[in-house]
């Protein structure tokens, strides 16, 4: 789950950030495998990937890339943040107490990649 500036919208208004969104979204399923990640718009200004059968070094690698991608894409003035968070395939999730747990880890990650300058990946490492 990641987060995109919202002052986008403030700075050209909501056309161009409606743009920005979905630049998003097709950066975000073109860097993700076709019928075998999930990935959706999460919020307003927020989406989320759900990358099965990945491990933690290849996650990183794909939203890297997806942060490239983006970055390419030459929108000036509006950055994207990246929270990850990952499970162990050993690892039982249950709903919904292991699904808000691994939410609030993607939004303590997204929340270090803000502030640590944005425009950057980052893993939770501490878990639930």
């Amino acid at each position: 789950m990641w987060i995109i500036s919202r002052d986008t919208n403030d700075t050209y208004g909501h056309p161009a950030g409606d743009k920005v969104l979905n630049a998003v979204g097709m950066i975000l399923n073109d860097c993700t495998r076709h019928n075998v990640d999930f990935t959706f718009r999460y919020g307003g200004d927020e989406f989320a990937a759900i990358l099965t059968q990945t491990s933690e070094e290849q996650a990183v690698r794909i939203m890297e890339r997806v942060l490239h991608s983006f970055q390419q894409a030459g929108f000036s003035g509006t950055t994207l943040s990246i929270g990850l968070a990952c499970c162990r395939r050993d690892e039982k999730l249950t709903w919904p107490e292991n699904a808000a747990c691994m939410i609030d880890r993607v939004d303590k990650a997204l929340y270090r990649a803000k502030s640590e300058g944005k425009n950057r990946v980052m893993l939770d490492v501490e878990g639930c």
